[in-house]
């Protein structure tokens, strides 16, 4: 399914689609840079409450939690689970692709989170600034890609 080949209400439904899932997911973005900020406006006075087990903890669920969006994309979005998605029609296509790129960014966010929890249980302001990069990081593989739906359309309408 080209653009070009694409009817009218499709080519509407696709944008309509596409278009929320990407601001759903700047916002998941915008979030995090919200709670980066916030870390950097609040000071507290905690004196050195254990930060090696609080950064080894939170670095491991950083960790797990950035491979396992990479696993959980792969796997939704796999060729064999598309063409599976895809015998429904494009709706449920569409879906699956909008549902993937939600959920993956919403586990990006979680790390964002884990950063601003880091910083207020030691004081430590490296936790806010590490574990914020890398959820946007997170979030900016989970971005849905025009190019990408458009593709995977295109794959199983043929296939």
């Amino acid at each position: 399914m080209q653009l070009d080949t694409m009817t009218e209400s499709e080519l509407r439904s696709f944008n309509q689609r596409y278009w929320m899932a990407a601001t759903i997911v700047i916002f998941f973005a915008a979030s995090v840079l919200v709670y980066m900020l916030i870390a950097r406006l609040i000071r507290l006075d905690i004196a050195g409450v254990t930060t090696r087990n609080w950064r080894v903890l939170l670095s491991i669920v950083a960790v797990v939690t950035g491979v396992s969006v990479v696993v959980l994309r792969r796997v939704l979005m796999s060729r064999t689970m598309l063409a599976e998605v895809g015998k429904r029609g494009p709706s449920a296509l569409l879906s699956r692709l909008t549902t993937v790129a939600i959920l993956c960014a919403a586990m990006g966010e979680m790390v964002g989170v884990l950063g601003l929890v880091g910083y207020i249980q030691t004081g430590s302001l490296d936790f806010s600034t590490q574990l914020g990069l890398i959820s946007l990081l997170i979030i900016a593989y989970s971005f849905p890609r025009r190019g990408e739906w458009l593709k995977v359309l295109s794959e199983t309408e043929r296939g």
